[in-house]
């Protein structure tokens, strides 16, 4: 009877646990952990990160999103470089003061000695895809791919 019994409690916690991954995966994948600045509220930038499953937060105003990298945690942020009409290496140290380590994807774009900002400064340059879009995801946000 004691054996039934602990085999039935072993089984609820089983359920429990896998209950818990689920609702875990799910919070991390729908969590705005992902900032994109762009001009353009519905960029094809952000319809990709959708289609994967995410849910980013996009702003339009550099100066909202240097607060909410000061005030919310995120984990990666995307610069729609098409959109933005801001000098992005200044806009990058700017991130930088406030976090030095959160990595920054830029998309289409194209800045001068990117080479150098990739190693010291985790800034990453890669193309509008969904696999390049996925690629990032995986690497900067482990374990929601």
């Amino acid at each position: 009877m004691l054996a039934c019994l602990l085999r039935e409690v072993q089984q609820k916690l089983q359920n429990f646990i896998c209950i818990y991954e689920i609702i875990k995966l799910s919070i991390m994948k729908t969590s705005s952990f992902i900032l994109i600045l762009s001009n353009d509220g519905k960029s094809k930038l952000a319809d990709n990160i959708i289609s994967l499953g995410y849910q980013p937060r996009t702003n339009n105003r550099i100066e909202a999103v240097l607060h909410d990298i000061k005030h919310k945690c995120y984990k990666i942020i995307f610069l729609d470089f098409h959109n933005i009409p801001i000098d992005a290496l200044e806009f990058i140290f700017n991130i930088r003061d406030i976090d030095s380590l959160i990595p920054v994807i830029i998309v289409n774009g194209a800045i001068e000695g990117h080479e150098i900002l990739s190693k010291e400064h985790n800034v990453f340059i890669i193309q509008n895809t969904q696999k390049d879009i996925a690629d990032a995801l995986s690497k900067h946000i482990p374990n929601t791919a």
